[in-house]
């Protein structure tokens, strides 16, 4: 057990990329849109197979939905009756790690949330394609919208995987949609469609 726990510890050392089925929830905006700089925040909707796909070239797994409910964990613990071999201890090790990155307490249950997911370790391969950044003196492996520098369409079904932006409550609408129309511009794209909030105050 003691083996397992040292592994679990690696192992949860990573990052989750967090995401949310509840694209217009007033907790949500209260919870999160406030947080954003110059007051206009936005919700951006993501194409489900593009997340995958750029999951997978980030060397992310995911995304699965968050677990509010007590998990696997006794079933878990029954591996523990005797000794562990060497297949045990990596499939528990692996299903704790899983558990870990993937549950949430109940009480958040309505933020529906989705998670891409990945270990604590830093291979070769991120190093060689620059896939992690240097943050506060650690290693972090980043997790990329395209597929190439400057190419945020290719692979894509939705350029930078963007599928819809939900334009948050008394932000400027006008504003946004400028912006956004601008920037796809510059990268010969079309933006994302747009559509407003149906919450009236935060």
């Amino acid at each position: 057990m003691e083996g397992v726990l040292a592994d679990l510890t690696t192992r949860i050392g990573g990052q989750v990329v967090c995401f949310s089925s509840a694209s217009d929830s007033l907790a949500m905006w209260r919870g999160y849109g406030q947080l954003v700089s110059g007051g206009e925040p936005v919700a951006i909707g993501f194409c489900e197979a593009d997340l995958t796909t750029l999951a997978k070239d980030s060397c992310f797994e995911g995304p699965e939905m968050v677990s509010y409910e007590s998990g696997p964990i006794p079933e878990i613990l029954d591996f523990f009756e005797g000794e562990l071999d060497a297949g045990k201890h990596v499939e528990t090790t692996h299903r704790l790690s899983k558990f870990v990155l993937l549950y949430k307490n109940k009480h958040f249950e309505e933020e529906q949330e989705y998670r891409c997911y990945c270990g604590g370790t830093f291979s070769s391969r991120d190093r060689r394609f620059g896939q992690f950044s240097e943050v506060g003196g650690e290693f972090r492996k980043v997790f990329r919208l395209s597929l190439g520098e400057d190419k945020i369409f290719e692979g894509l079904k939705n350029p930078l995987g963007i599928k819809r932006i939900l334009i948050g409550p008394k932000a400027n609408q006008s504003k946004i949609e400028r912006y956004l129309k601008h920037y796809f511009a510059m990268h010969k794209c079309m933006p994302p469609e747009t559509d407003v909030s149906k919450i009236p105050f935060v």
